[in-house]
This record gives C-alpha cells, structure tokens and sequence, in this order.
C-alpha cells in the first residue's frame, strides 16, 4: 500500500503505523484467500483496505472504501 495511505489509515485509528502495517498484511493473507477476485487488481485492493479500515475500527460503507482508495492512487 502506498506508504501515505498507510499513515493516513493509522492516524484515523489512532493507532502507531506497526500496527496498521500489521493489520495490511492480515488484510491481504484474508483477500488472498478470496478466488473471485484477481490478486493485485483493484477490486483486491479495495478489499484488502476494506478489511484493514474494518481491523482498525474506522467505519466507513464498502463502496466509501473504493472510492477513497481509487481516489488516492490517482
């Protein structure tokens, strides 16, 4: 993940950016485990950021998530 949107995630939560990165990469082992998405592609990506908002406890709707995420990549 981009290293800003990491930071970014583990300032809402409250949280030290270890801890975020710790949750990424939980986040990415459950979406790996998912056969109807393709690995790297943006529906996996705004998955994995999904779980991870969800792991840190930020609130945010599913498609909030997607928008967000396609929104900092560009």
């Amino acid at each position: 993940m981009p290293a800003n949107v990491l930071k970014s995630l583990a300032d809402k939560a409250g949280v030290d950016l270890k801890t975020a990165e710790d949750k990424w990469n939980a986040a990415k082992d459950i979406a790996d485990k998912n056969k109807n998405i393709t690995k790297g592609g943006e529906q996996y990506w705004a998955l994995v950021t999904y779980i991870t908002k969800k792991e840190l406890g930020i609130k945010e709707s599913f498609s909030d998530t997607i928008k967000s995420f396609i929104n900092k990549l560009v």
